[in-house]
């Protein structure tokens, strides 16, 4: 098993802060108009959640977040991807 290193745990953070910025961006994008475009930067979004939701995960195994802060993760992470699958859906009944 590899040890958990300040650059290891540093390049997550940083890679995580920008996943988080990446979500709302890419929903703020072109949010007025119910277009095939915005609807591609939704998938985009969901495409940053689910690389943000690896990064906690992988975050909380190598012990660089505690337990109790993977879950608030894990739950927070659950409402973002479930709002955001959700309004997908109802610009893009045939999204998957």
């Amino acid at each position: 098993m590899a040890v958990a290193t300040p650059m290891g745990m540093a390049t997550i953070k940083s890679y995580r802060e920008l996943m988080a910025v990446s979500v709302p961006s890419n929903i703020a994008e072109r949010n007025r108009h119910r277009t095939a475009s915005y609807v591609h930067h939704l998938e985009i979004a969901l495409g940053s959640h689910g690389e943000l939701d690896t990064q906690c995960e992988l975050a909380t195994r190598r012990k660089f977040i505690t337990p109790a802060h993977g879950r608030v993760l894990d739950s927070l992470l659950g409402d973002v991807g479930r709002l955001t699958y959700g309004l997908l859906r109802s610009i893009d009944p045939n999204a998957d």
